[in-house]
């Protein structure tokens, strides 16, 4: 089943579809998707990325994303916009949105780390993971944007922001990602992330409200409980964390699983599939996003995707998509 996202995240599209001189109402038609959506509706995520993309390259519109995120606010995250808001503290924000984004989009992940290159500092990663779609970039300027602005209007403008990154190229002036970020945008990085102090983590938030909390979270896990991950998709967490960083291998897999190799094997049997089939699944995605939405040198990309070399990678790139790196950068994922 593809990918679905809460109807709500388009509320402001056709506003600016409209101001950039478009018609709104063709857009929508085109990709399928509903002008005015019924409450709770949901749509497939690829169309809404399709749409979002459409809509800035034919109107000249390569902010598009940005701008849709300065006209929306965080109730378009429907009941988790209140769970959020009722935390006690940004922590305990971020862990609520991780545990239950999938309430408004299943393809849209958070993770919060430690920052490695900067003491004090953590990192607040955003992705969208639609398998085989092109790399969303209006979708991923979106999310990132509507993060910063969920964390401003719950902790203030001066949240503790140190840096932002892109995993594509810059679509607009740099300057315009810096009027609405307030620092330093860096592009074609691993991931999209916001970098934020340790301090703001832990900043109470002004909003908090514990009655108000328990009541939206037992509404929410009751009604939309997490899904148990599959030992698959256990298994692809633990590649994706170490991915470009060390050797993704079953044994260090095991590990973090807490069971033996030849267990995890007889686990990945039972569900039809192997540790093998899995990594080269995820260098195979990894590969696409890099390569289709950052000018990063293919050696680099090679790195982060765990291979030897531009050579490995090549050979890797024919196989998964009939192609070489370059051309299949020039042409774009299909």
């Amino acid at each position: 089943m593809a990918p679905v996202v809460r109807a709500r995240a388009l509320h402001g599209v056709p506003a600016l579809v409209t101001r950039h001189g478009g018609d709104a109402t063709a857009y929508f038609a085109r990709f399928g998707l509903p002008l005015v959506p019924a409450e709770d509706m949901t749509v497939p995520v690829a169309d809404m990325n399709l749409l979002l993309d459409t809509a800035a390259a034919e109107l000249g519109c390569a902010a598009f994303g940005l701008l849709l995120a300065e006209a929306e606010d965080e109730t378009i995250l429907g009941p988790l916009a209140v769970a959020l808001s009722a935390c006690a503290t940004v922590a305990e924000a971020a862990d609520c949105a991780s545990r239950f984004l999938h309430v408004h989009c299943p393809a849209m992940t958070t993770t919060v780390r430690p920052d490695p290159t900067e003491p004090g500092t953590v990192v607040l990663g955003y992705d969208i993971i639609v398998p085989g779609a092109p790399y969303p970039t209006q979708a991923m300027e979106l999310g990132v944007a509507m993060t910063h602005r969920i964390l401003v209007a719950l902790v203030g403008e001066e949240y503790g922001l140190r840096a932002v990154d892109l995993s594509h190229g810059p679509q607009s002036e740099p300057e315009r990602y810096r009027e609405f970020f307030g620092v330093d945008v860096r592009f074609h990085r691993p991931e999209s992330a916001l970098h934020i102090t340790q301090e703001t983590l832990l900043a109470p938030l002004p909003s908090r409200n514990e009655q108000v909390r328990r009541i939206a979270m037992d509404y929410l896990s009751r009604h939309h409980p997490p899904p148990v991950a599959s030992v698959p998709e256990q298994v692809r967490a633990t590649i994706v964390e170490v991915l470009g960083v060390t050797s993704a291998t079953v044994t260090h897999a095991a590990r973090l699983l807490n069971v033996h190799p030849r267990t995890l094997q007889r686990q990945l049997a039972a569900e039809g599939t192997t540790f093998e089939q899995i990594l080269d699944t995820v260098r195979r995605n990894t590969a696409r996003k890099l390569l289709s939405g950052s000018d990063l040198p293919l050696a680099e990309v090679a790195s982060l995707v765990g291979l030897a070399d531009q050579a490995t990678l090549t050979r890797a790139v024919r196989r998964w998509f009939g192609d070489t790196p370059s051309r299949f950068r020039r042409r774009g994922a299909t």
